[in-house]
Formats: structure tokens, sequence, C-alpha cells
């Protein structure tokens, strides 16, 4: 049984149960209008070129909330300018984490590891943009890496990725 502090609502009825059925759609109604505005508000400060807010901010930088924009990380943007660095110059990603980790150094999670490295290898926030589902849009931070340099990158990372498929196409078939 179901009883309301406020309403009189006896769930022992159809009438009842009726009632409670139509609160409940009404109630999701609102949760997901409200799941819509604010993912709406939150595209439109991307679009503006703001950081979106929430839990963290991408490594390598910091969240200015005065600012409503992502600042450069002295110490973060090193340890990501030396990555794309070194992997535009040939070096291995799994050589790049091993360096890093005689380094001391770490990443958000505390850990370093070729993922991770990956991934910040793919993300275009490092040189300048912000990200609204499967859009990137220009952002008002300064970028840690210039577009020539990511670019570089990806044309390596897809060079990494196809030669791996290749292989493993290779193998599946003998």
């Amino acid at each position: 049984d179901f009883e309301s502090m406020t309403e009189k609502l006896d769930t022992a009825t159809p009438h009842g149960r009726a009632m409670i059925g139509i609160l409940a759609a009404f109630a999701q109604l609102e949760r997901e209008m409200i799941k819509e505005r604010m993912s709406m508000g939150r595209d439109a400060r991307i679009k503006e070129g703001k950081w979106k807010g929430g839990a963290h901010a991408p490594f390598g930088y910091d969240y200015e909330p005065a600012l409503e924009k992502l600042v450069i990380n002295e110490y973060e943007a090193m340890i990501i300018k030396n990555l794309f660095e070194d992997f535009t110059k040939g070096k291995a990603i799994h050589a790049i984490a091993q360096d890093m980790h005689n380094k001391g150094q770490t990443l958000n999670n505390g850990k370093v590891d070729t993922r991770n490295l990956q991934y910040f290898l793919r993300n275009k926030t490092y040189c300048g943009y912000l990200r609204i589902r499967n859009e990137w849009t220009k952002g008002l931070h300064d970028p840690i890496v210039s577009e020539e340099t990511f670019n570089a990158a990806q044309v390596i990372l897809d060079e990494n990725q196809r030669k791996f498929q290749d292989h493993w196409n290779r193998k599946v078939w003998l």
C-alpha cells in the first residue's frame, strides 16, 4: 500500500491506482524536461566556446569559473606537449609511457597507461576545440599543441591502427 501525507490516495481502489500512475507519468515528464533543458544549456555554453563545467577539466587544464573557460595547468600541459612531441618524432606509445613512469609522472587517475595516452593524442581539446556530442567547435581556451602537431599525431595513429588491423586480419586467416 501507498500512503501520501498530502493527498488522500487509496491504492486499494482502481481510482487510487490510476491517480498514482498519472502522478508517476507527470513526474517522469518533468524529469525528462529538466534533463533536456540542462542538455540544451550545456550545448549552448560549448557553442559559445565556454567549458561545459562539471566534474573535471581535461588533463592539462584547470577550470576557471570566473572566466567560464579552461586555463592551462603548466605542469600537466608540459606532459601533454612532451607526449605529442615524442609521439610525432616517432617514439612508440609504450616507450613514452615507460619514460613517464620512470620520471614519476602520473595522470589524473594516478597511473600512466597507453590507453590514456592514446586518448590524449586523439583529444582535439588540446588544440583549442570543445566537443558537443560528435561535433567539435572552437573553444575560448588556449591550445596546448598546434593543430599541425595534432594532425600529425592523427596521421601516425591512423597508420598504426591500419597496420594493427592488417596484422590481425592476416593472423586470423592463416
